[in-house]
């Protein structure tokens, strides 16, 4: 479908326009050096894809400055696209039979739950406005992309959560399959998203709709690690006579336990807010939080060699030679 990006703007068509995103998105990705970046990932058996903000600001300007307004939807395109081109890259390499016969499963199968690889984005690069320190973090940013730097105070313990629960009454012989509404899963909180829907009933069933006993079968439901640490402002960052301000952060999957309590790290991710209401009163004062894509450590990015693919590849090539030892030898100490 061709759209005419020159009348379609976001008040007068929402759907039009995050259409038009989404066109964007996948031009961007179909481009030559995306598609190498993405086959390396996943030659290198990783599930997250960086996008460099400053080269998608050189090549779309427009489409940049929607990812940091709109991450949510952002997340979703971005890697709605990576996990179809993952398929596709499985399915052309399914030569042999027992591939195929996993691929041509029943309906039933498909159904039950699997813990299947998931691909994910986080955007690095140059924030402008929104790379700020925990006390920057305002109301005017709810719901946009930022980048934070801080020191790690606090860590929690690594806890897995359910995603997907499977119950079976012993009574009836029938088993149940729930899937669970998560708002951390970014890209299932997106307008185009496709859900499973749990009709907004996040009860753990232990009875069916009878009120037969059901046993949970936790061997088969599926997780996801999660983790949630605090970040504090750097004391130099802090002005003067003031105490300085930290934020809570949601790390899952990937990300868990890569830093340390001590660490001065720099975050990516969506600051969300959460509200709790008590009997459906609320005083209206949010809880916020980040929903990390990204978290790396400014110490270790400073400490780690900085090896283009040209070296990797003549470090391999050295490898692989009969005098790699004689020839680092003499590269060393020749006069020994």
């Amino acid at each position: 479908m061709q759209i005419d990006t020159n009348i379609i703007s976001q008040a007068d068509a929402p759907s039009l326009y995050q259409e038009r995103m989404k066109q964007m998105a996948s031009d961007y990705l179909n481009t030559r050096d995306q598609q190498r970046k993405i086959n390396s990932m996943m030659t290198k058996q990783g599930n997250r894809f960086d996008i460099d903000i400053d080269d998608l600001r050189q090549s779309n300007p427009e489409l940049a400055n929607y990812v940091l307004k709109n991450p949510i939807e952002s997340i979703g395109m971005f890697e709605g696209h990576i996990d179809r081109a993952a398929k596709d890259l499985r399915d052309g390499g399914a030569k042999d039979q027992s591939e195929k016969q996993a691929a041509q499963q029943s309906a039933a199968d498909k159904a039950f739950p699997t813990k299947v690889k998931k691909y994910y984005v986080n955007f690095t690069g140059n924030m402008g406005r929104n790379h700020v320190t925990p006390r920057g973090l305002k109301s005017t940013l709810v719901n946009q992309f930022v980048s934070v730097q801080g020191i790690v105070t606090r860590m929690a313990v690594v806890k897995p959560k359910v995603q997907t629960s499977v119950h079976y009454c012993e009574a009836t012989k029938k088993g149940l399959i729930k899937h669970y509404a998560d708002d951390t899963n970014l890209a299932e909180l997106g307008e185009g998203a496709v859900r499973q829907g749990t009709e907004g009933d996040t009860r753990f069933p232990d009875t069916d709709v009878n009120n037969n006993h059901m046993s949970a079968e936790y061997g088969f439901c599926v997780y996801k690690d999660s983790q949630i640490l605090t970040i504090q402002e750097m004391p130099e960052n802090a002005p003067p006579g003031l105490l300085p301000r930290s934020v809570q952060v949601i790390l899952e999957n990937d990300l868990v336990d890569k830093v340390k309590p001590g660490d001065r790290v720099e975050v990516n991710g969506v600051f969300r807010c959460k509200g709790a209401a008590k009997n459906g009163i609320t005083n209206g004062v949010f809880q916020t939080h980040i929903v990390a894509t990204g978290v790396n450590s400014l110490l270790a990015e400073k400490e780690k060699p900085h090896l283009s693919e040209t070296d990797v590849r003549n470090i391999k090539n050295i490898g692989k030679r009969k005098d790699c030892f004689d020839l680092l030898g003499r590269s060393i100490a020749p006069t020994i």
